[in-house]
């Protein structure tokens, strides 16, 4: 028998959803935080709405739950039309200093999110699309269970020595530990922009390239990764949210050099900041 959780909030939205499967509700219950709203309008989402896809009763219970939380996470979507969303992971540094990371598809966006947060204790906001609210000037936390290629998780596995936890639910990754579930402020500390991660050039030695961009830079690098154009006059919200950050587009490199630039970067950012 379905069973309606109780209200969480997303962004402007204050919802509830309807599930047979206990298990399914708790997952939802440690990724989004309690409605404080009382009173608003509740949107009630059915997750049996997401079953649709005629393999769905074959696949494991694990992928089942996951992909209706995606499906969840797309209606949620559906309700901030006029947001700015990007081709982007979120993360927040162990002292509070938010970095966004932009980058086409393959260009190691989540595999990086999630090596920051598990090797380093950096937080995250949302390794897949990055919501951006005008209208409160926030980044909306976005948790989700992780979609991974072939062979992201054995590399998350050696880079980050884990002996289990990340590569037993067939492609599919969550732990409630490793996200940040508050709206933060949208101001970045650090944008990156990531070129397709390449373990190595044609002479078999890692290439990591740096390249510093400016603001202006920086958004004509993201717009074919975002719907900033279909938009009217939001650039310029996405300009404040960077204009004091350190812009920079990243280009080949290993995963453990990427990390480890990041933290390097992000420190010195740190550093300065508080000279001022």
């Amino acid at each position: 028998m379905a069973k309606l959780s109780q209200a969480f909030q997303f962004g402007r939205c204050r919802f509830a959803v309807e599930a047979d499967d206990p298990q399914l509700i708790e997952w939802i219950e440690s990724l989004f935080l309690p409605d404080n709203q009382p009173g608003a309008m509740l949107i009630v989402v059915k997750l049996s709405d997401f079953q649709c896809d005629e393999e769905f009763s074959s696949r494991s219970l694990q992928d089942q739950r996951s992909l209706m939380i995606s499906g969840l996470l797309r209606r949620l979507y559906e309700c901030h039309v006029d947001c700015i969303w990007m081709d982007a992971a979120t993360v927040r540094s162990p002292n509070d200093k938010l970095v966004l990371l932009a980058g086409p598809s393959c260009a190691g966006k989540t595999t990086l999110a999630l090596a920051m947060s598990l090797a380093r204790g950096w937080k995250i906001l949302s390794e897949d699309i990055t919501l951006i609210d005008p209208v409160r000037n926030d980044v909306l936390a976005c948790p989700t269970p992780s979609g991974m290629r072939a062979g992201t998780a054995d590399k998350l596995v050696t880079f980050a020595n884990l002996k289990e936890g990340i590569s037993d639910r067939e492609g599919w990754f969550f732990d409630k530990n490793l996200y940040f579930r508050k709206s933060m402020p949208a101001k970045f500390d650090m944008a990156v922009f990531l070129d397709p991660l390449d373990e190595t050039d044609n002479t078999g030695a890692c290439t990591m390239s740096v390249r510093a961009l400016s603001a202006y830079e920086y958004i004509k690098s993201v717009l074919p990764y975002s719907n900033l154009l279909r938009l009217d006059d939001k650039i310029g919200v996405l300009y404040h949210a960077i204009e004091n950050s350190r812009c920079l587009k990243l280009r080949r490199g290993s995963l453990p050099e990427r990390v480890d630039f990041l933290s390097q970067v992000q420190q010195e950012v740190a550093s300065s900041k508080e000279k001022l």
